[in-house]
């Protein structure tokens, strides 16, 4: 059973918060873990989907994971709201 969590980075003026999502398999207080995290830089979302599909593939088997395995997409959703498509959008553009 997988466990889904935010981390809030930023709360916004509007009280909107900007967080992290981490997703846990096993248990987390478990001395064995395994950290596997994307996404680092802007514009690298194929690691979040091979994260995603990953997630998606231990979610459906009912393996008893001995330890934890913390999965967490998108590390820097900044970054992804900055740059997509080798293409800066958002407040950061320069151009506009």
């Amino acid at each position: 059973m997988a466990i889904l969590k935010t981390v809030p980075i930023i709360e916004y003026g509007s009280g909107e918060e900007l967080g992290i999502p981490v997703i846990e398999f096993g248990d987390p207080n478990s001395e064995n873990k395994a950290y596997i995290q994307s996404s680092l830089h802007g514009g690298e979302l194929m690691g979040s989907i091979v994260i995603l599909e990953l997630a998606e593939r231990l979610a459906s088997q009912k393996s008893n994971i001995k330890g934890c395995i913390r999965l967490v997409p998108t590390c820097n959703p900044i970054g992804i709201g900055t740059k997509l498509f080798h293409h800066q959008v958002g407040r950061v553009n320069l151009t506009n």
